[in-house]
C-alpha cells in the first residue's frame, strides 16, 4: 500500500487530513456500489464517520451553550483542540459558526468576548437576514432569536458512535 507515503511532503492540519479521509471514504463508497455493483455502506455514512475518524471525543455546538463547550473542554484539559465550523451545510462558511468558534477560543483563552450577544444579534444583517424574509417561511424568525441567544443552556451535547452509529449524550456542565 502507498497509504503510508501520502501527504509526506508538507504538514496539514486535522481539519484538511479529516475532509480528504472523508472524500476518499465516500469515493470509495460509491464506487462499490455504482460502478462494481456491490452491496456495502451508505457512502454518506461513510463520509460521515471518516470525518470523526481521528476525534477523541466530539461536541456539537452553537451559541447557545458556547460558554458550557468552553468549560466542558477547559475540565478535560485536552491536549489540543480542533473547533470545525461546518456552516451551511458543510458547503460554505457561516457567520454565526465563525462566531461562535471565536467566542469559544476567546473564553478558553481567558479573554471572553463582552460583546458577544451584541456580535450575535448582529447577525440579523449579515448571515441571518433569510429569518426576517417574509418569502422565506422555512426560516421563521423566532428561530433567529433563539438561535442568537448566547450561552442559554448549560450543557454540551456529546456525539460517540458505536456499530449502531452514531448518537447524542446530554452533559449537564453549568
Amino acid at each position: 500500500t502507498r497509504w503510508g507515503l501520502m501527504r509526506n511532503s508538507f504538514s496539514e492540519n486535522i481539519q484538511e487530513h479529516s475532509h480528504q479521509v472523508a472524500v476518499l471514504a465516500h469515493a470509495l463508497a460509491l464506487i462499490r456500489r455504482d460502478v462494481l455493483h456491490l452491496p456495502g455502506p451508505d457512502p454518506d455514512r461513510c463520509a460521515t464517520a471518516a470525518l470523526y475518524h481521528d476525534a477523541s471525543e466530539i461536541l456539537t455546538g452553537s451559541l447557545v451553550n458556547a460558554r458550557a463547550i468552553a468549560e466542558y473542554i477547559r475540565r478535560r484539559q485536552p491536549e489540543w483542540v480542533s473547533l470545525v465550523c461546518m456552516g451551511n451545510m458543510g458547503t460554505a462558511p457561516a457567520q454565526e459558526d465563525e462566531l461562535c468558534a471565536a467566542y469559544i477560543r476567546s473564553l478558553l483563552e481567558g479573554d471572553g468576548m463582552p460583546d458577544v450577544q451584541q456580535r450575535a444579534h448582529a447577525l440579523r444583517f449579515d448571515g441571518g437576514a433569510h429569518f426576517f424574509d417574509p418569502n422565506r417561511p422555512e426560516f421563521p424568525e423566532p428561530d433567529f432569536w433563539l438561535c442568537t441567544d448566547c450561552d442559554r443552556f448549560p450543557f454540551v451535547i456529546r456525539v460517540h458512535s458505536d456499530e449502531n452509529g452514531f448518537h447524542t449524550e446530554r452533559i449537564e456542565v453549568l
